[in-house]
């Protein structure tokens, strides 16, 4: 595909997209090979990376990366960052050092995985992941955020050979189809990331999930910490939580991050950067600087300003599509509502692959009415009809960009909505609302 000199960059890149969505196999198998021989045409450029710290896990990926930058940076370190989905833009999921790629940069990257690939079967995150590694290895930083999309031992991320450290978040049933019915079988698939003596850095897990990392850590013999085995926190509050590491004891405030689960996240973190410093030197002060700066949009994040916010209304984003996820928004709603009663609406949209079932059980006797979202890409959601059908509460049906004028609606003036179901959802109120991610 050449490049028309009359295209603007970003007509030109939209094409890019569009060109690297056909390549897209019928069906997805999990496998490295088509990623491997492109970047071998590209000279490698995935075991040219900074030192890299690799994060797996059903939940949490994104926010334990965002609070690593945080660190990071209040330290004065350069960091690149893989990330994914992103929620408007393509260029949300490559930080350069600290800044989104620009279009000019993802269309020089992606040009040359075209040329590199020469019209064979590739999927789009893989074509996505070579240029990123194109990225990362042209534009210098002193560490590397990478997460996995799909799993861990056949995700696109794992090609590379020797990170920095492992990071293993929460681990849940999500993406049965790629990576089995059970959470034992899941968390083989995440264990895939740890590589031979590499440290690994466990979040909290269930029993099955906690004992596959284990038993992996220990044959690749690779050191582990684990929450509750190496680390484990104290005295949270709505201020503060201390954090007991190596036998010392270290007192952060809480993460601007909402949710009690991001008090995990955030010591994680914190117990990631704290075991690397004499690699990437960090002090104490950094890491709280870093926790409390950190923002990750769409998860738990308030609309306070925008063409959506409304005075009286208190509004709710959060991208809750799996059981975890649904676990913690749930907890979120029932502490909000111990410290202030308010009716509760729950804007929602899901993928067909998403199960409507298990949201009603957590969701459908807290909301009192709920308002069902029609999706522009009505063929890969389930009809509004279909999620109404699972409720007996007060019910609406509506397009996304009516949703300014419902919410000015008098019906609603004090109540508490939460939009969810889908990060596609959150990712197109984000983008109706004007939000910058920056």
């Amino acid at each position: 595909m050449l490049h028309n000199k009359e295209q603007t960059t970003s007509q030109y890149l939209n094409d890019l997209f569009v060109y690297f969505q056909r390549l897209h196999p019928r069906e997805i198998d999990l496998d490295l090979a088509r990623l491997i021989s492109v970047l071998d045409a590209l000279n490698a450029p995935h075991l040219c990376l900074p030192p890299t710290i690799h994060v797996a896990g059903t939940n949490g990926k994104g926010s334990t990366i965002s609070y690593l930058r945080g660190i990071f940076e209040a330290a004065g370190l350069r960091v690149h960052v893989y990330t994914s989905p992103h929620l408007i833009h393509y260029n949300e999921r490559i930080r350069l050092s600290g800044t989104l790629i620009t279009d000019e940069q993802l269309v020089h990257y992606l040009s040359r995985v075209q040329q590199a690939n020469s019209d064979a079967e590739l999927t789009f995150f893989e074509a996505m992941t070579a240029a990123a590694f194109l990225a990362f290895h042209k534009n210098e930083a002193d560490v590397l955020l990478l997460e996995t999309g799909l799993g861990g031992r056949l995700d696109a991320t794992n090609v590379i050979e020797n990170p920095l450290a492992c990071v293993l978040t929460p681990v849940s049933l999500d993406h049965q189809d790629f990576l089995g019915q059970t959470v034992s079988e899941i968390a083989q698939e995440k264990a895939g990331i740890i590589k031979h003596k590499v440290p690994v850095f466990m979040a909290k897990q269930t029993i099955e999930a906690h004992q596959v990392f284990i038993d992996k850590a220990k044959k690749m013999d690779s050191e582990i910490f684990s929450n509750p085995e190496s680390w484990y926190l104290t005295q949270i509050n709505e201020e503060a939580f201390q954090l007991i590491f190596e036998g010392a004891s270290y007192q952060f405030s809480r993460p601007q991050l909402a949710g009690m689960h991001q008090v995990q996240n955030a010591s994680l973190a914190a117990v990631v950067a704290l075991s690397l410093k004499d690699k990437l030197p960090v002090s104490v002060s950094d890491i709280q600087r870093g926790l409390i700066t950190a923002e990750w949009p769409g998860r738990l994040q308030s609309v306070t300003e925008g063409k959506l916010s409304v005075s009286g209304v208190e509004i709710w984003i959060d991208g809750a599509h799996n059981a975890h996820g649904f676990q913690v928004l749930s907890d979120f709603i029932e502490e909000k509502q111990r410290q202030q009663l308010k009716e509760i609406v729950m804007v929602v949209a899901m993928l067909k692959n998403r199960d409507p079932k298990l949201f009603f059980q957590f969701f459908g006797k807290v909301a009192e009415r709920f308002i069902f979202v029609q999706m522009p890409e009505k063929e890969r959601f389930h009809a509004s009809e279909t999620l109404a059908y699972y409720t007996q509460k007060s019910a609406q049906i509506a397009d996304i960009e009516e949703l300014g004028t419902i919410f000015q609606n008098k019906l609603l003036f004090g109540s508490r909505i939460f939009i969810t179901g889908s990060l596609y959802l959150v990712g197109s109120v984000l983008d109706i609302n004007n939000t910058v991610i920056v």
